[in-house]
């Protein structure tokens, strides 16, 4: 992994510090129907899929390259990144909230001060 890769992530820190980055969805529920209704899901805006590509592709890249190795600072802050994309999988709104409490920047920052 070079620093292009990093420079790749850290190019969207002003795109993250928007304030509406997705909505929650969710079909309306009656009474009746409430036991078989689907769980809300977060639809992200467009800048959040790109990011999660290219965090994945970053992680992915490193963790071929790393194997076996103490990883340095800037693979574990891609990795724990990589981490809060993939939990969404399994639990809708996670990525969401490690955007709004300021995780995801804070670990973008991070990055940004190392590769300068």
């Amino acid at each position: 992994m070079d620093k292009s890769d990093l420079l790749a992530l850290t190019k969207f820190i002003p795109a993250l510090s928007w304030g509406e980055l997705c909505e929650w969805a969710a079909e309306p529920v009656t009474e009746e129907d409430i036991a078989s209704a689907p769980a809300p899901v977060v639809e992200y805006c467009d800048v959040i899929h790109r990011f999660a590509d290219t965090v994945l592709a970053v992680a992915d890249k490193a963790g071929e390259e790393g194997a076996g190795e103490e990883p340095p600072v800037e693979i574990t802050a891609v990795n724990s990144l990589a981490a809060m994309i993939r939990s969404e999988e399994e639990c809708p709104g996670v990525l969401l909230g490690y955007i709004k409490n300021g995780t995801v920047l804070r670990l973008l920052k991070r990055l940004e001060t190392i590769i300068k």
